[in-house]
């Protein structure tokens, strides 16, 4: 492909679309991403994929990656293949890459091959350190032809003063038989719970794509005609037009034998959709683009910011862009009427007129929405500076405000999140109410406020530290964000989030990728308040059986997936890989939400019990059995709204450790995104230190093995036991030998003020006993005992009559947690499970009973009759 003196009718077509006298600009340079060369030539930005080995184009005015032309490099779990393809896209003065992937072909084609052209088209092979600067960069990638597939040759193309990047596809049949091929790609600009917005789906000149939070747009034009675009997860482009003799074609071409043919795509980026088009249209006689700088006022006549402008030109739709910190935007716009809709917070705030002349254009857009700030402090009980959760709840009828999107950074929904205690927020002028919290181990504060146009609202809040967990820290072993591929969350994002819930221990854990925290730790100066470890998901399939989290592992920056294992289709292969991992290193292995009758007890997922997936069991060391209030009526079925949702992994948990299990059990939020994301459930670990710095990595992990561990979505819970007439004292995890077979058990739950417990008991061999059974209004009644956060603190002398394994439950029954938690964790009842102390009544080692629980062991849900 490319091979010609001449090239190809696509890309004749591109060489004549720049006419004119070329401009001073600086060079553009195509390299070999390396070590040495990667921060000073690798864009920036949420999506960016680029890795060691992959090729960037950068002039001016554009940053693009080209991903190595191997069956094996993949941009994310989700985003596969991406050999040959464009991954990364930005502009080098506001780089925000938010693209994931241009798939040339709709990923038909496997590009295996690529090299550059020199300034007589002449083939210059790409080496490890390639690196060349000049007038014009051009990157071919190959794909062979095969039976009933042609050639395909890509040439990625950027001169100096070029403001898009030039895609010129050709296709050549080198087969006997006539083949059909369609124009058509497709790209990955993942929108869900982002502020994207696509160009409507029809036949359009330009296609275009705006990230209108994190200020990233992309236009895409077809050299000889239109593109039809189809929204889906992606987008698909096709394209028709003319060729040069003037005869339609596409979508669909057939190509003789020996014939070639193909298109090319201009991509321009910019930081906002008025950029873009600008860069579209600087060369199209048809847009009379004028400068212009367009001015948002607030009702008293000050620069109003984060303002999203939306232009509609001489009726039509045309574009948007947000207000910078001065209020301005500065742009460039065809001559005629506009009209420009102004929105910010989540208020509409108004519509305005306008019009667009020759030459310099200032427009004022004067609006008489004035916000207000809320300027804050939050401080624990002893006047030091904590970080917090800060949430906006407009009273009445009005909506809440919209600070951004749930994949945002600091500033998501209508939640603030300060690391340092303070926060300064413009919001909406109105009634709210707001909740400052810091996690389950200190009382939220709960106040009303009134926002006046234009006004200054102090808020001070004092946390007190109520819950004294004194040995133990607060962990949550499953997080993800944009790494991961299923989702767009900021990373950095992800700690504020787990700072201000303050959880104290979070791996890092992105599917199939290993990643890191520890810069975003170091750049928001919380290496005081969080301890963080590489790691990873591995994700395979199916679904509730094959994902693992594991860490600690080694984490190798800008390689394919961080140097991370590749999954499996067989569950027990794919856990020996991790076990293997790192030359056989110690770690831990933590299966997710599984599915524990498929997993265990039925393999192949008939319905019928069988070994299950017996090879796993001696390497899982933890298991996630959330949701931890399915404790409450420990009723085998996971029921959810009223319906039956899958098997109860708290009960199968259980049932499990009557059979000789000594799979430990932990509750993880999965977060995804960053409203509420994270802290909606947490392990607390044993820990030989409480200062989040000096959190021993090894301790973690060994602790973990051994079930030193206390699930909960908020209260506190301690258990120890004391077998009578010995003054050995057993905590969480530990096995002790009981030769009269009484124990003395004894039970405390702390709660902040913004949650409660009203059920406090004892499982024996995972059955309530009647020993040790309380709540509110009983003859005994023990709750409250203890003080405003000791919800209950009780000690009682078990009789047991055979080995046993003791956890204790505290539970709210008649609340949820929903005060502070958000919508979505919000509707938890208040739980906290621990894991199991052990019980020898006979001194001949640990026995476990084999009972079921009223119920047969479990299948893969849904196939028993």
């Amino acid at each position: 492909m490319f091979r010609r003196t001449t090239l190809p009718i696509a890309a004749l077509a591109v060489l004549s679309i720049w006419a004119g006298t070329a401009r001073a600009e600086g060079p553009v340079t195509v390299a070999v991403l390396t070590p040495e060369n990667y921060d000073e030539l690798a864009p920036r930005g949420k999506e960016v994929d680029a890795i060691y080995g992959d090729v960037v184009i950068r002039n001016d005015h554009v940053i693009a990656v080209v991903a190595q032309p191997k069956g094996t490099r993949h941009a994310n779990m989700t985003v596969r293949d991406v050999g040959g393809q464009l991954i990364d896209l930005t502009t080098p003065d506001s780089q925000s890459d938010q693209l994931s992937a241009y798939f040339v072909g709709r990923r038909r084609y496997p590009f295996r091959k690529w090299h550059l052209l020199d300034a007589d088209n002449g083939r210059v092979e790409v080496g490890e350190k390639t690196r060349v600067s000049g007038r014009t960069a051009k990157l071919v990638v190959e794909a062979e032809a095969v039976e009933g597939r042609p050639s395909v040759g890509v040439l990625y193309r950027l001169r100096s003063d070029d403001k898009a990047l030039t895609i010129s596809v050709d296709f050549e049949n080198e087969g006997e038989k006539a083949v059909t091929v369609l124009l058509e790609d497709d790209t990955r600009i993942d929108s869900r719970n982002e502020r994207i917005r696509f160009e409507r789906n029809g036949l359009h000149d330009l296609f275009w794509a705006h990230d209108r939070h994190w200020g990233q747009a992309y236009v895409f034009e077809h050299n000889r005609g239109t593109i039809k675009s189809t929204t889906t997860r992606g987008v698909v482009l096709e394209f028709s037009g003319k060729d040069l003799t003037g005869s339609p074609f596409g979508p669909k071409v057939v190509l003789p034998k020996g014939a070639f043919d193909g298109y090319a795509l201009y991509v321009y980026p910019g930081r906002d959709l008025l950029e873009a088009k600008a860069r579209a249209y600087e060369y199209d006689d048809e847009f009379d683009l004028q400068p212009v700088t367009i001015r948002v006022l607030d009702g008293a006549g000050r620069a109003l910011p984060e303002a999203l402008v939306t232009v509609e030109h001489e009726g039509k739709p045309y574009g948007a862009a947000t207000t910078d910190a001065r209020g301005r935007i500065d742009t460039k716009l065809p001559q005629g009427d506009c009209e420009l809709s102004v929105t910010t917070l989540g208020v509409r705030v108004g519509t305005y007129e306008v019009s667009v002349g020759e030459g310099e254009n200032d427009l004022t857009v004067e609006t008489a929405f004035t916000p207000g700030v809320v300027a804050g402090k939050v401080v624990d009980g002893d006047g030091r500076p904590v970080p917090a959760k800060i949430e906006f709840q407009a009273k009445g009828d009005a909506a809440d405000p919209d600070f951004g999107p749930h994949s945002a950074t600091r500033y998501v929904g209508n939640l603030v999140y300060t690391v340092d205690g303070t926060f300064e927020r413009t919001v909406p002028p109105g009634d709210y109410r707001v909740v400052v919290s810091h996690g389950p181990e200190y009382d939220a504060h709960f106040g009303e406020i009134s926002v006046e146009p234009g006004g200054t609202v102090d808020v001070r809040a004092t946390l007190e530290r109520v819950v004294d967990t004194a040995g133990w820290v607060s962990a949550d072993y499953h997080s993800h964000s944009s790494p991961s591929g299923d989702n767009t969350s900021d990373q950095r994002g992800r700690i504020y989030n787990l700072v201000c819930e303050h959880v104290e221990f979070a791996p890092c854990t992105e599917h199939n990728r290993i990643s890191t925290y520890d810069g975003h730790i170091a750049a928001l100066g919380v290496v005081d308040r969080i301890r963080t470890v590489s790691g990873m998901e591995l994700t395979g399939r199916p679904l509730p059986l094959n994902h693992q989290n594991v860490f600690p592992l080694v984490h190798r920056p800008r390689t394919q997936d961080g140097g991370a294992p590749v999954t499996d289709v067989d569950v027990e292969r794919q856990v020996e890989r991790l076990v293997l991992w790192d030359d056989r290193s110690e770690k831990l292995i933590q299966q997710n939400h599984p599915d524990v009758g498929w997993l265990f007890y039925d393999r192949n997922g008939d319905g019928e019990p069988d070994e299950g997936h017996a090879r796993i069991r001696p390497h899982v060391d933890v298991m996630e059995i959330h949701p931890i209030d399915a404790v409450i009526g420990l009723d085998p079925v996971d029921r959810r709204d009223g319906k039956p949702f899958g098997n109860n992994r708290m009960v199968n948990w259980l049932q499990m450790l009557n059979q000789g299990s000594r799979i430990r059990g932990v509750v993880n939020t999965d977060a995804h995104y960053n409203f509420h994301g994270s802290g909606g459930l947490r392990n607390w670990i044993r820990s030989s230190t409480d200062d989040p710095a000096k959190i021993d990595l090894v301790e973690m992990r060994e602790n973990s093995e051994a079930g030193r561990i206390v699930m909960s979505n908020g209260p506190f819970l301690e258990l120890t036991a004391k077998p009578v007439g010995s003054e050995k004292l057993a905590e969480i995890g530990d096995r002790i030998n009981a030769p009269t077979g009484e124990v003395e058990v004894r039970v405390r739950v702390q709660c902040p003020n913004w949650l409660d417990v009203d059920h406090v008991y004892l499982l024996v061999n995972g059955r309530i006993s009647e020993q040790f059974d309380f709540r509110p209004g009983d003859s005994t009644d023990v709750f409250g005992n203890g003080g405003e956060a000791l919800r209950f603190d009780e000690t009682r002398t078990v009789k047991l009559p055979e080995d046993a394994h003791l956890i204790a439950v505290a539970v709210g029954e008649k609340q949820t947690v929903g005060k502070v938690m958000g919508p979505a964790w919000g509707k938890q009842r208040p739980a906290a499970v621990t894991n199991p102390i052990f019980v020898d009544v006979d001194g001949d080692g640990f026995r476990p009973n084999g009972d079921t629980l009223g119920s047969p062991l479990p299948v893969k849900f849904g196939t028993r009759g």
